[in-house]
């Protein structure tokens, strides 16, 4: 047996000694050029812009492993010999030294700006990045909210639960591939339609990934034995721009692991823990490993694993077909983690629940997620999308791995850190550590699709959540189990359809021991069948408090629902803002406390006690194996007289709080504790709202908004919150008021509405509002303004006869390099295009151009058109005003350019040109041009019809010397012509 130990935890690997790269040397691999091996160990250094293929590379301590722009890396598809490698360790580069990835960065995403249907070709973002180009890959994941009647069981093979049954949607996911064909502005057009529909929803679009980078890691068959990255104590790896295919071999089936002991095989797994496609594995609290603008496409289990390594940067990252999970964090003690700007999405998963082997060691991150927490220890998540993932989009889940409670877990206190200092880290159990650690920041973070949206569990520590946003999760948007301490939630959207809600929460904060307090600031929750489930349990006597500060809660079928807890504790929430409906629900289930103890537990809303209505007092106790249960058929009343404790021990009185009595969107309450607040006027009342309240306005309130309010109204978005009934009635004064440069804003308005508009307004709009301008509006818009139209489509949106106003200076403005765009201008305003704008053109926009302007094209232009049927577009008298200079540049090697050109414009051709031309243009030249021509274009010839098109028997006597040699000897020229030569 031939393998040493390496890494931590008796982990070993295969002896590397087939090929060395000794200490001092440099073996270069340059472009074109392949370098295959079977074992590649690596002590000095190898630096890469060909490619490497073979089975295992090792990069030794002090050894150095550099790929540049162009490199590539296959594993070979080659069974592993695991009586040399028990823990399969081989196939896959192995970094125990240095690892430089020097690929080029994209950005990893970018959001569509309106909704892409099935069979279009062509996507609209909101802005492309510019570092995306023709021929990258590209991708969008299914972010279906999924009704049940959408769904269908299958069984969950191969997993701790061969008994289960998973729901998947009806003919699978919606995941698509493809590939980009043209860029234009903010349009990009792929290689095939989209095969399905992705639909946004309030606001919020899809997002789309790139997966192309110019340093290729790879399996040569992902079907068979796939490679692997890992990196080992001490390496230093920085893997930027690269794109990772296929890499990866452990699955989201349940692990096992193979055993050495005492250096003897005591069995061979067949899902051994730790081969992902990325793997950092106990590698250190250096803070030089990161992983950046890489492109992780498919791996069987997670992405990118963090595993006892700290202070990594995981930034602008596409990970995408991960099945158990895209970025995951192993053991939580992973410190100053930053995770920011990546996208994570088509995870399908096990198919179990995020808890669904929790008793099982190791096991975690397997149900399909995005991002995937085992701890929180300042770690950094912030501008990640994470879509279309079949369970959480992010996942927090800070249990033990079920292995060793006790296991003792170091937490560096600084970058670099020694972890054999004990001054230098703290120590924890993997139970002890959720009541310590906490997130240096989570904000800003998408998720869209798939069950969940934030998933937290067991999170000990006071944390606050901002600018999070989440649509079409059709079970929980945000939901937190086991936690205790404050959850902060602020500046955030979870958005449900309210058409297939059921069984839809926006944000959960419930379950056994759940005892923190919640607060919400600047909150809107909608389409839900629930908005906010307010259940807190467990501790004696604790006061659990929820504020909800500025809140929208809309079109939910309930509001906030409040249920009772099972410990000892009163329930108080303050609540400023719209809630829709709110209803306190009794459970049973939660009953542990509910007739015995010393203390009763108040339900409380901003100050005023509220109840269940089983508190009534004449209730009668169901007869269920409830402790304490008081005996069948008694009521409330009954037990209270009796000197004992009543269900949560206070009968609900006869003027209680109704929590279902609303006053004018806002939470009031009729109570004995409380004299009745008076109904406002319908004008007190519309003053006391914010914009995000304006959605409730009946269309005659609407009237009484206030300048101040209207002027409030930041975007078009919450604008449209408002009902087309309302916005109809606003006045000139209020219209005059409206913030309207926001996209979108003035297609919300009524055509009466829009030709109030001021001056100052209509220089403000933007160019998606153009097209509901009229022909005078249209001619007061800056010029400037013209330039921010992308492409064609969005200047054809522009009614013909509106365009036809466009004045010099706009059209001056004009971006028309875009395709297409001047075919949308009229042969005037066509006449008035800028020298720089001529010479911006592509040869497709050539067409229209007077003969004055055609000589302003450059040589490079001239250039660029592709063939005859481009130049033929010209007009006759267009191509006859071409100069010499731009004729020299042309392309006659294109067949039948040459065709087109006048007597005079031929006779400038260059020899250079003319050595470049196709046999059936030779006819065109003149007989002084004929003895350029070379033997190898005489030569292509093909038969005795082209020889007597292409040249008159003046033509061959102008042939030079070399070229009536030729003739002698050639096969297709008759004897007769050539012996007239002769």
């Amino acid at each position: 047996m031939m393998f040493v130990p390496i890494g931590m935890a008796g982990d070993v690997m295969p002896v590397i000694d087939d090929e060395i790269v000794e200490v001092g040397e440099i073996l270069r691999v340059e472009a074109g050029e392949t370098y295959d091996f079977t074992e590649l160990r690596i002590e000095g250094e190898v630096v890469v812009e060909g490619e490497l293929f073979g089975q295992t590379i090792f990069v030794a301590p002090g050894g150095r492993l550099e790929l540049n722009p162009g490199a590539v890396v296959t594993i070979a598809d080659v069974e592993i010999d695991t009586s040399d490698d028990p823990h399969q360790m081989g196939n896959g580069i192995l970094v125990a030294g240095e690892l430089d990835v020097n690929g080029t960065e994209k950005t990893a995403y970018a959001r569509l700006a309106e909704d892409a249907y099935a069979n279009t070709s062509t996507l609209v973002f909101q802005n492309v990045p510019d570092d995306w180009e023709i021929g990258d890959v590209i991708a969008i994941a299914d972010t279906r909210q999924l009704a049940r009647q959408d769904l269908q069981y299958e069984p969950i093979l191969n997993t701790s639960h061969p008994d289960r049954y998973r729901l998947r949607p009806k003919g699978g996911y919606w995941h698509e591939t493809m590939q980009i064909v043209d860029i234009e502005g903010n349009l990009i057009r792929i290689s095939e339609g989209l095969e399905h529909d992705h639909i946004g929803l309030a606001g919020n679009f899809p997002h789309v990934t790139n997966l192309t980078r110019d340093v290729l890691l790879r399996s040569e068959n992902p079907d068979g034995t796939r490679g692997h990255l890992i990196g080992f104590q001490g390496a230093e790896m920085s893997i930027v721009g690269a794109q990772i295919d296929g890499f990866g071999r452990t699955t989201v089936d349940v692990l096992d692991s193979g055993q050495v002991t005492g250096g003897q095989i005591e069995h061979i797994g067949t899902n051994q823990v730790g081969r992902y496609a990325i793997h950092f594995h106990h590698v250190g609290t250096s803070g030089i490993s990161e992983v950046r603008g890489t492109a992780i496409n498919g791996s069987p289990k997670w992405g990118i694993g963090i595993h006892g390594t700290h202070f990594i940067d995981v930034t602008n990252n596409a990970v995408w077909q991960a099945v158990g999970a895209g970025i995951v964090t192993e053991d939580g003690n992973e410190t100053g983690v930053v995770i920011e700007d990546n996208y994570a999405g088509a995870s399908n998963g096990s198919g179990e629940s995020i808890d669904g082997r929790k008793a099982t060691p190791s096991e975690f991150a397997f149900e399909g997620a995005g991002i995937w927490l085992h701890g929180a220890s300042q770690t950094v998540v912030r501008g990640n999308v994470s879509e279309g993932n079949a369970f959480s989009q992010y996942a927090l889940f800070q249990f033990g791995d079920g292995s060793d409670p006790n296991k003792r877990l170091k937490v560096p206190k600084v970058v670099a850190a020694a972890l054999s200092d004990p001054t230098q880290y703290e120590i924890y159990t993997q139970d002890t550590l959720r009541a310590h650690l906490q997130f240096a920041a989570f904000e800003n973070n998408i998720a869209a699709g798939g069950k969940r949206g934030f998933d937290i569990w067991s999170l000990q520590t006071t944390n606050e959540f901002v600018g999070l946003t989440s649509w079409n999760t059709s079970e929980f948007a945000f939901a937190d189990f086991y936690t205790s301490n404050a959850k902060l939630i602020s500046d955030s959207s979870f958005f449900a359809n309210p058409d297939i809600n059921e069984g839809s929460v926006g944000i959960s904060h419930q379950g056994a021991a759940n005892r923190g307090d919640l607060d919400l600031s600047k909150v809107t929750v909608s389409g839900f069948a629930i908005g906010t489930i307010l259940r807190p349990t467990g501790q004696k006597d604790a006061i659990v408090k929820s504020r909800l500060a500025d809140v929208v809660f809309r079109d939910n079928d309930v509001g906030l629902l409040i249920k009772n807890g099972d410990g000892r504790h009163d329930t108080i929430s303050v609540i400023d803002g719209i809630v829709d409906s709110i209803k306190l629900e009794w459970d049973l289930q939660q009953r542990s406390q509910l007739f015995r103890g010393d203390h009763s537990q108040r339900i409380v809303i901003n100050g005023v006690d509220a109840y269940f209505e089983e508190q009534h007092p004449d209730y009668v106790v169901p007869n269920d194996k409830l402790f304490g249960y008081p005996g069948e058929g008694v009521t409330n009343q009954d037990l209270l007289d009796a000197g004992k404790r009543p269900t949560l021990g206070r009968l609900m009185p006869p003027d209680a709080f109704r929590p279902d009595w609303l006053l004018a969107g806002r939470l009031s309450h009729t109570s004995s504790v409380s004299p009745p607040i008076p109904e406002p006027t319908p004008e007190d009342r519309v003053e006391q709202l914010t914009f995000r309240e304006f959605g409730t306005l009946a269309p005659t309130d609407v009237a009484f908004l206030t300048a101040g309010q209207i002027e409030s109204i930041p975007n078009a978005y919450w604008f449209g919150t408002i009902s087309a009934a309302a916005r109809a009635n606003l006045s000139l004064e209020q219209v005059q008021r409206l913030n309207v440069a926001s996209r979108g804003t003035l297609h919300l308005l009524t055509e009466k509405q829009r030709q109030w508009l001021t001056f100052e307004q209509i220089r403000s709009v933007s160019f998606y509002d153009f097209p509901v301008l009229d022909e005078n509006q249209i001619k007061l818009i800056h010029p400037v303004r013209f330039s921010d139209i992308p492409s064609a489509y969005w200047l054809s949106r522009i009614p013909a006869g509106v365009r036809e106003q466009l004045t010099p200076p706009q059209v001056q403005n004009l971006m028309v390099d875009a395709a297409g765009m001047i075919t949308y201008l009229t042969r005037t305003q066509i006449s008035w295009l800028t020298e720089a704008q001529i010479q911006s053109l592509r040869y497709q926009n050539f067409v229209p151009l007077s003969s004055s302007q055609i000589k302003l094209l450059t040589p490079t232009q001239l250039a660029s058109i592709p063939n005859q049927y481009w130049f033929s577009e010209l007009s006759p008298q267009a191509r006859a005003a071409l100069e010499i200079d731009q004729v020299r540049n042309l392309q006659v090697s294109n067949p039948g350019i040459i065709s087109l050109l006048t007597e005079m414009q031929i006779l400038s051709l260059t020899e250079t040109q003319i050595q470049t031309l196709h046999y059936a243009d030779f006819r065109h030249l003149a007989e002084s041009q004929v003895s350029a021509l070379v033997n190898s274009q005489l030569e292509s010839i093909p038969s005795y019809y082209w020889w007597t098109e292409s040249f008159s028997e003046q033509s061959i006597v102008a042939l030079s010397e070399r070229g009536i040699q030729w003739l002698n000897d050639g096969v297709f020229v008759p004897r007769r012509l050539v012996a007239s030569r002769f």
